[in-house]
């Protein structure tokens, strides 16, 4: 009778244990898809914000370069009268100038400017160039680059001119160096029309490194990242590969 007693409770003991190991197992296996799932909650909150904060810079840059393009093909006839009389392409060039200066002003994240005649009609240098250099506050006059030196399919140096120069409608310029310093540029550009002859370019330009940090920043877990692609999906920045 005690012999059966004693089986009786080793089974009884060997069924609690399984049990016990079967919820364990099913603890472990809940515990892990439950942090998987907090963890790409986490990331797909923590990405979207920092997508809407993104989209606002660069709609504020996109609409920025808008106002100025919208304004300045008001202010002149056809592109003979700017050709032909000096002062009144001067007086056109500072109307320009001071616009953009104001708008940009008012443009958070900023980093350059430029309003570039086109070299066909006049000189290759014409028009102006401004930028924060050396991690200045202040925009500073940057002497502007000579079109003429470099071929139209020059994009690594000048595509932000050809690019939408060619296209013949604006362009998001994706990252580059610029050629006359070591910031690296996001560039929204728009050709500006004076019927149908292209006058030249307005462009503004952000600091791509500060978009890299921002998407940097976004860390889960410590193996959980975040790239940047365009709206084609196509990767523009991965911490991990260049694109």
């Amino acid at each position: 009778m005690k012999s059966l007693q004693i089986k009786i409770l080793a089974l009884i003991l060997s069924a609690m244990i399984i049990l016990a190991s079967l919820v364990g197992i099913t603890c472990v296996i809940s515990t892990r898809y439950l942090l998987k799932r907090d963890a790409n909650t986490m990331l797909n909150t923590t990405s979207e914000v920092q997508k809407v904060q993104l989209n606002i810079l660069l709609k504020n840059i996109k609409q920025s370069v808008e106002i100025v393009e919208t304004c300045s093909i008001y202010e002149a006839d056809s592109i003979e009268a700017l050709q032909n009389d000096d002062v009144f392409r001067k007086e056109y060039t500072d109307h320009i100038f001071r616009l953009f200066t104001n708008v940009t002003n008012h443009t958070p994240n900023a980093l350059s400017y430029y309003f570039r005649y086109n070299p066909e009609f006049f000189s290759p240098t014409e028009g102006f160039f401004r930028s924060k250099e050396n991690g200045s506050s202040d925009f500073e006059f940057v002497e502007p680059t000579n079109l003429n030196m470099y071929e139209p399919n020059d994009d690594k140096n000048v595509g932000w001119y050809f690019i939408p120069a060619r296209k013949g409608s604006p362009a998001w310029i994706m990252p580059h160096q610029n050629r006359d310093s070591d910031y690296y540029l996001l560039s929204y550009v728009i050709p500006l029309y004076i019927g149908d002859k292209l006058l030249g370019v307005a462009g503004m330009d952000v600091d791509f490194e500060d978009i890299m940090k921002s998407v940097d920043s976004i860390i889960v877990y410590n193996t959980g990242y975040a790239y940047l692609t365009d709206s084609n999906n196509r990767i523009v920045y991965h911490k991990h590969f260049d694109p």
